[in-house]
């Protein structure tokens, strides 16, 4: 049984597997940070989302970039990136 074969696209029916393969990944992917805050768990979602929905296309960084700041509210993102950023040196 493939996987598509558990989503009908016509009823828009998730079934449990799908559920379970999303939180699968989902842990997966945050296995890689040494502990999540809370405080911060919805940019790790959101972070999350973006990556999942770029996942398999040729979009480049650059392009994703240029999509963010193509929002209405890209100034209010670079504030809340600029107040929450670490500065790194190299």
């Amino acid at each position: 049984i493939l996987a598509k074969e558990h989503i009908s696209k016509e009823n828009n029916n998730i079934h449990l597997q799908h559920v379970n393969n999303l939180h699968a990944q989902l842990r997966k992917f945050l296995r890689q940070f040494n502990g999540v805050s809370s405080k911060y768990l919805q940019n790790y979602l959101n972070w999350f989302a973006y990556k999942d929905k770029l996942y398999g296309t040729k979009s480049t960084i650059k392009q994703w970039f240029y999509a963010i700041l193509a929002t209405p509210y890209a100034y209010e993102l670079f504030l809340q990136f600029k107040d929450n950023a670490v500065n790194i040196r190299t």
